[in-house]
C-alpha cells in the first residue's frame, strides 16, 4: 500500500486536489475525459480514411485487371476478358454515392479531429 506521502502526489498529479500555495494546473492540462474524447475524434477520422481507402484500393485493383487485360488484348493473347466493362466497374466503384459518402465523411472527420486538436493547442 503507497504511503499517505505519495498517494497526497498522485491526487496533486490528476487533478484531486493540490498543496496550500501551488498554482491550479486544472487549467492549463487537459482532463481525462478531454483527452479521452479527442483520442476518439481522431480515431473516428482515422476510421472515416480507412473506409474510403478500401473503396480506392477497390478501384484501383478493377484497373489494375483492366490494365492486364488490355496487354492482353494489346499482345494479342485475347481472352474471355473485356477491358472496357473491367474499366466501366472501376468507374462505377469511383462515382458511386457510396464513394461520395465516404469522402464526405472522411473530410467531416478530419476536419474535426483538426478543429479539436487546434482548440485544444489554444487553450
Amino acid at each position: 500500500m503507497p504511503n499517505r506521502a505519495s498517494w497526497s502526489f498522485a491526487n496533486d498529479i490528476f487533478g484531486v486536489r493540490y498543496p496550500p500555495g501551488q498554482p491550479q494546473l486544472r487549467s492549463k492540462t487537459m482532463s481525462f475525459t478531454n483527452r479521452h474524447q479527442g483520442a476518439l475524434i481522431t480515431r473516428d477520422a482515422h476510421a472515416a480514411l480507412l473506409d474510403l481507402k478500401r473503396l480506392v484500393d477497390s478501384a484501383a485493383e478493377k484497373i489494375h485487371v483492366a490494365e492486364r487485360e488490355t496487354v492482353g488484348v494489346a499482345i494479342g493473347r485475347w481472352q474471355s476478358d473485356d477491358p472496357l466493362r473491367t474499366l466501366r466497374d472501376a468507374a462505377k466503384t469511383i462515382q458511386s454515392p457510396n464513394f461520395e459518402a465516404a469522402v464526405s465523411r472522411a473530410r467531416e472527420k478530419m476536419e474535426s479531429a483538426v478543429a479539436w486538436h487546434v482548440r485544444v493547442q489554444e487553450k
